[in-house]
């Protein structure tokens, strides 16, 4: 019989990665972004994404305003 594990709001379900790039770089992070994710490479360019994570992290969207 399979053990069953529960997991709490706001717990991982896994092992915590460490992450090969950093977050806090958006350069870095897009390159993240578009080695992982095949389908976003065929969308976006290195440096588009660049912008839009600039963007981002400069003004978070306000998801209330319509």
């Amino acid at each position: 019989m399979a053990s069953v594990e529960r997991f709490q709001a706001g717990e991982s379900y896994g092992e915590d990665e460490e992450l090969a790039y950093s977050l806090s770089d958006p350069v870095d992070l897009a390159r993240g972004i578009l080695k992982e994710l095949a389908g976003v490479r065929t969308q976006v360019s290195l440096s588009e994404l660049v912008g839009i994570i600039k963007t981002l992290k400069e003004k978070p969207l306000d998801d209330r305003k319509g």
